[in-house]
């Protein structure tokens, strides 16, 4: 009875962790040299969400965030899926609740509640940062 529980464990864990895998999607280039214009076109992309939903009031499906180093020419491109997002601070805070001896939120001055408002805030650029050395986009899908 207790091998059976466990291979229903590992047949339902790994057709899930092969899915999160494929849903996260990271990408990096180096010595990248048209950064300026992925950045256009993830600016253009931007704009035509903000055209179809000014207010803001859709549904949130991922975040991606475009990150460019100046100085070493790397290139980092990243998207998640809300709902992964979601499910891992549910699971963390699912763990935090049985863990005593560490509480991230007053180690890190973060509360991982507050990141549920990333569904309030609907599609569209959340940040954008562009200085000397570093150039970066973060927006809601």
């Amino acid at each position: 009875m207790l091998k059976t529980r466990f291979k229903a464990r590992i047949l339902v864990l790994v057709p899930l962790l092969l899915m999160l895998c494929s849903c996260f999607k990271v990408r990096v280039v180096q010595n990248c040299r048209n950064a300026e214009f992925r950045f256009r076109r993830a600016a253009a992309l931007i704009e035509n969400i903000h055209r179809r939903d000014p207010e803001r009031r859709g549904r949130v499906k991922g975040i991606s965030v475009l990150f460019y180093n100046k100085e070493d020419r790397s290139l980092v491109t990243a998207y998640c899926p809300l709902w992964v997002i979601e499910t891992a601070i549910d699971i963390s805070l699912r763990a935090a609740d049985h863990e005593d001896d560490f509480d991230f939120e007053e180690r890190y001055h973060f509360n991982w509640r507050d990141a549920d408002v990333l569904k309030k805030l609907g599609p569209g650029l959340i940040a954008e940062i562009d200085d000397e050395e570093i150039k970066i986009m973060v927006w809601l899908k």
